[in-house]
């Protein structure tokens, strides 16, 4: 941790009267640095860059932790994950099945889950399940996401059968197939979607459908084949710490988020 670092969060832990949270982690930590702009990715220059890239930084610069990033597909990380081969990821929700081999932190931010159309179309239906069976539509999706318990409750493997299930390893690759017609529906992170059809040149060629499948907060899962859960109470007592200070609101206005 570099002097700065340390003295960040002796100020933010002595205002608040926190315990001291650089105690450090069992080990150094290896988070996977997912393609999903504005969250994490991979600027121009070839260095991380992004929103959740940003908080996991600070978190864990504030937790004392050694850390570094892998990049790979968030289907292969959630498995590298379960087996111990990397220590992190980020923007997660909390399900069963990741509960079995995954810690979950503090909240560290929101999202909205959304359902994207080609502008101009227009479906009379207020949830997922219904647009597919009354108008056949075909939706599209990233492998290994989870887009909450609507998405979750449906037959994935008939939908997938019946050519109405599309799922891919990125969502750069979904956005194309909407406006050409190829896909109906596209579902996934409403900032992150609407940010990738600016750059694209799409946004004039998609909207927002008005039924949002799922709002709430996310978390970082931390693998319990290779972390413990003292790593996991420093990571959380930092989160709730950052989230306290004047860092935090400034990295979120940067994204324009409350």
């Amino acid at each position: 941790m570099s002097f700065h670092s340390w003295l960040s969060a002796l100020c933010i832990t002595v205002l608040l009267g926190l315990a001291p949270v650089w105690a450090s982690c069992s080990k150094p930590l290896v988070i996977n640095l997912a393609n999903w702009y504005p969250y994490m990715y991979l600027a121009d220059d070839n260095q991380p860059g992004g929103l959740d890239y940003r908080l996991i930084s600070a978190t864990l610069d504030l937790a004392g932790c050694e850390y570094s990033f892998v990049q790979m597909p968030s289907a292969r990380a959630l498995r590298e994950l379960m087996l111990g081969n990397i220590d992190m990821v980020a923007g997660a929700s909390v399900t069963p099945e990741r509960e079995h081999y995954a810690y979950f932190t503090e909240p560290y931010r929101d999202e909205t889950m959304a359902l994207f159309i080609r502008r101009g179309e227009h479906y009379n239906a207020d949830n997922l399940k219904a647009l597919l069976n009354d108008y056949r539509l075909t939706l599209g999706g990233v492998i290994g996401s989870w887009y909450g318990e609507e998405f979750a409750s449906l037959d994935h493997a008939s939908l997938t059968a019946n050519r109405q299930l599309v799922l891919l390893s990125d969502e750069a690759r979904l956005l194309p197939m909407l406006v050409q017609g190829r896909i109906d529906l596209l579902i996934g992170d409403l900032i992150s979607l609407s940010e990738q059809a600016i750059r694209q040149g799409q946004q004039e060629y998609v909207a927002v459908h008005h039924s949002a499948l799922s709002e709430g907060p996310i978390h970082f899962m931390l693998s319990k084949a290779s972390t413990s859960a003292e790593d996991l109470r420093l990571i959380n007592q930092a989160i709730l710490a950052l989230q306290q200070s004047p860092q935090y609101r400034m990295i979120l206005a940067d994204y324009q988020l409350p």
